[in-house]
């Protein structure tokens, strides 16, 4: 991992500044107060987040702002990585958007999300462990505490170095063991009562062989009762066909009989009807006699021929009457009351009314006559409708006598051939004089036949029923026996697992454990005198034990951590701190092999112990380290500087 740049938005004393970082050894430098520390913790906000009862939105969020963020950019396993976290004020600080972008492409995430493909793209396996705190950036007076705690200290270092897996596999083992136990006493308490259903099965093969015996009898009845059943039936539906027949012709029999009675009513009916219609053809000849069929087409042509003649003769007898009553009115007055001229020659008048007179009564003669004759014409013709209306009723009563004629003939026929079907058939019927009664005995047997077959059948059911029961029962009965069985294989196998791992595999996990922790301290031990002697040289012997407490020697003599002066003190926790981060860079897989961050290391040092620094520096031989000091001395040790200061209460970059 190389951080490439971090940006401060609104984060404690800073109000947007971006700290572009160079491989190589890096002096973040400037006086105590002036924002050295803030970048560092930006650092750990932007990878992890916030960290209850360690950092809070309150420590990071500058005060008075609503919002804030911090952007990291850093290179890791072969990838560029850019995260952005934000902050943003309720009633609390909380934490706000978070992103990451991954060789360019962007995912939005939740704070829990980014912090788990944080510690993926790191290569830390375990959330859980504080490899960063260790391996990369620790404060210096936590790394103190550390060594003052003995009892925090073996437990973080057991966590780190992952020995605690065994305490956890131990711890799991028995909690298992607890549940392979409880597991035998369930199998133990399933498989109690085997020999019982063992012997519930014995009894139940013996009851299915009982039964099966007992349908095989019953099986071999309903056979026979069967065959009996079938000749019976076979007998019964022979009479009843016999019957049938019977039964037909005596239907027959009765409706020939109806059909004749039938007949005769109506043979009787026509001859009736036949004379009267005899004496309806009789009366109407002489009304119909004289009836020509085309008389009303004649008096029709007269009619139509006389019509337009006498309106014609009625047209010319109403201009003659206006002409002769305008003449007379002339003749009256004498002068023309048109043109005013007088009356010259009366008599001329005169004789052309006379002529018009004539002509008008001439007129009236022929017009009366064609009226008489149009008159005698309609006359004629509705007495043609009345003759003809009679005509035609009697040629339908001629029809109609035909028919009937037809039919007493078809009646005489047809009861002449039903009464010799009568005679054939009464004895033929007689034949069959007791057969309904054989029938009924006949069937009486067939049902107690059938009675019988049916309360067999019924007990044939009921068998089946219960060998099926059994059946079932002995296969659930087999089935419990082979599962008790198998409870019992299994209750033997647990008790052998639990023999197992309470004699064998929990010691052996302790033999592990405390192998692993000792091969640990004896590299760990040896990564911290080296260090130690690099930053001390040989006025103080070092060394770890086995709950990997520092031992301090002086004089042949051993002394305690805190009687130590503060540069001692500082030595000590900077050499436990390198040696930390080498062992757990060698025994690991982690991506940040190839950074530490150092937070104030010289805190107490002599002008020759600060000297020493450089050698510290070349002997990490890593791709970044970055050191934060108040110490100008340091200046010359390192590649970069970076020098923090505060403009008013804001802290500013300069290079």
């Amino acid at each position: 991992m190389i951080i490439r740049s971090i940006r401060l938005n609104n984060i404690r004393s800073y109000t947007d500044e971006k700290i572009e970082f160079l491989e190589g050894s890096t002096l973040l430098s400037g006086d105590i107060g002036s924002g050295k520390s803030t970048i560092l913790m930006a650092a750990d906000f932007a990878l992890f987040g916030l960290k209850k009862g360690e950092l809070l939105g309150a420590d990071l969020l500058r005060h008075g702002k609503n919002d804030g963020f911090v952007e990291m950019n850093f290179e890791c396993g072969g990838k560029e990585v850019f995260v952005r976290r934000s902050l943003k004020l309720g009633k609390s600080a909380t934490q706000d958007a978070c992103s990451i972008t991954i060789d360019g492409t962007e995912y939005a995430m939740s704070p829990t999300e980014l912090k788990s493909k944080i510690m993926e793209i790191l290569g830390y396996s375990d959330p859980g462990k504080p490899l960063f705190r260790y391996t990369v950036y620790t404060p210096q007076e936590e790394m103190k505490s550390i060594l003052i705690n003995s009892e925090t200290r073996l437990e973080v270092l057991r966590n780190v170095f992952e020995a605690d897996k065994y305490t956890r596999i131990k711890s799991n083992s028995r909690i298992l063991l607890s549940e392979i136990r409880s597991m035998k006493r369930s199998l133990d308490s399933f498989s109690r009562d085997l020999i019982e259903k063992e012997n519930l099965l014995t009894e139940k093969k013996s009851l299915l062989l009982s039964a099966t015996t007992e349908l095989q009898s019953i099986g071999e009845t309903l056979n026979a009762l069967n065959k009996k059943y079938d000749e019976a039936k076979k007998a019964v539906e022979l009479m009843k066909a016999g019957y049938e027949e019977h039964m037909k012709l005596k239907i027959g029999l009765e409706r020939n009989e109806s059909d004749l009675r039938g007949l005769a009513a109506r043979r009787d009916k026509t001859v009736s009807d036949l004379e009267e219609m005899r004496k309806k053809v009789e009366e109407s000849a002489s009304a119909t006699k004289g009836y020509r069929e085309g008389e009303a087409d004649d008096m029709r042509k007269i009619i139509e021929e006389a019509e337009p003649k006498r309106e014609k003769i009625l047209a010319r007898k109403a201009v003659l009457y206006k002409e002769k009553d305008s003449m007379s009115l002339i003749l009256e007055k004498k002068f023309c009351g048109v043109c005013g001229q007088r009356v010259g020659n009366p008599d001329s008048f005169r004789d052309k009314i006379g002529k018009m007179e004539e002509e008008i009564a001439l007129l009236e003669k022929d017009a009366s006559l064609l009226s008489s004759r149009i008159r005698d014409a309609k006359d004629a013709i509705i007495r043609h409708h009345k003759t003809e209306a009679v005509f035609r009723s009697r040629m339908d009563s001629i029809k109609w006598l035909e028919k009937l004629e037809f039919e007493k003939t078809s009646s005489e026929t047809a009861i002449t051939a039903l009464e010799a079907a009568i005679s054939s058939s009464k004895p033929a019927i007689a034949g069959f004089g007791d057969n309904e009664k054989k029938i009924m005995i006949a069937e009486n047997e067939l049902y107690l036949i059938l009675d019988e077959r049916l309360k067999k059948e019924k007990l044939k059911s009921r068998l089946e029923q219960q060998i099926s029961d059994i059946g079932n029962s002995i296969e659930i009965y087999a089935m419990e026996i082979k599962e008790k069985h198998e409870a019992v294989k299994k209750s033997s196998r647990l008790a052998a697992i639990d023999q197992w791992a309470e004699e064998r595999f929990m010691p052996l996990m302790d033999v592990i454990e405390k192998n692993v922790l000792t091969s640990i301290q004896m590299e760990f031990d040896r990564f911290f005198q080296q260090w130690f002697c690099v930053l001390m040289g040989d006025s103080l012997s070092v060394r770890i034990d086995d709950k990997f407490t520092p031992i301090i020697e002086q004089n042949g003599y051993e002394t305690e951590y805190s009687n130590l002066s503060g540069g001692e003190k500082t030595s000590v926790a900077l050499a436990y701190r390198l040696a930390l981060n080498k062992t757990i860079n060698i025994l690991s897989k982690i991506e940040t092999k190839d950074i530490i961050i150092l937070d104030e290391p010289t805190d107490g040092f002599s002008t020759e112990q600060l000297d020493r620094i450089r050698d510290v520096i070349a002997e990490l031989d890593l791709r970044q380290i970055i050191i934060v000091s108040h110490e100008p001395k340091i200046d010359t040790f390192v590649d970069n500087v970076i020098r923090v200061y505060k403009d008013g209460h804001v802290s500013r970059i300069a290079y």
